[in-house]
């Protein structure tokens, strides 16, 4: 009932890591902002290449499970990783007031005070203004840590690059979550 589509959207269910768990606690036990979230923000020098960004990362997110992950808890006796099959990009986009720096509306926007619902996927949202004394366009990428962390952002960056060149025939072969998860609770 909680995934737009309903069951025909769920590709899998999967358990929380440990670690998962322990940042689902911290989630739920905040009531301002969340600690698991970063924000990268880049800058485009024309709206269309930030348009090519965000359908390019969608694609992203069709091509990796960890991408279309939600969790549920509620009602259940452990939580548990709900993977979407259709999940894409949420785009919100901001207004700058011509007295305020384009930088500074996009980086209180995205300041750990502000929260994902994290039972809908993808943990990700893109977050646009448009610099006008920089004449730029920047985007600020909120990840959530449970499904990004500094390593995994720069193998995105690296196949998001791969993408935009056409070389997507060169991209490694993307894992199920679920032989992703199962390995690590071998170890």
């Amino acid at each position: 009932e909680t995934v737009p589509g309903g069951a025909t959207n769920i590709q899998d269910i999967c358990p929380l890591l440990p670690m998962q768990t322990g940042m689902l606690f911290h989630h739920l036990l905040e009531q301002d902002g969340d600690p698991y979230l970063s924000c990268t923000v880049i800058a485009f020098a024309q709206r269309a290449r930030l348009d090519d960004f965000v359908r390019i990362f969608n694609r992203l997110i069709v091509r990796h499970d960890i991408l279309r992950i939600s969790l549920a808890w509620e009602g259940l006796t452990q939580p548990v990783q709900v993977i979407w099959r259709e999940a894409c990009l949420p785009v919100h986009e901001l207004e700058v007031p011509e007295d305020e720096d384009a930088l500074a509306v996009l980086t209180a926007r995205t300041d750990r005070r502000l929260r994902l619902d994290l039972k809908c996927a993808p943990l990700l949202a893109a977050y646009v203004v448009h610099d006008r004394a920089r004449d730029e366009w920047l985007l600020g990428l909120v990840s959530h840590h449970l499904i990004v962390d500094h390593r995994s952002l720069e193998v995105l960056m690296g196949e998001l690059h791969q993408c935009l060149l056409d070389e997507t025939a060169a991209l490694p072969p993307s894992l199920p979550l679920r032989e992703q998860v199962a390995a690590a609770i071998a170890v």
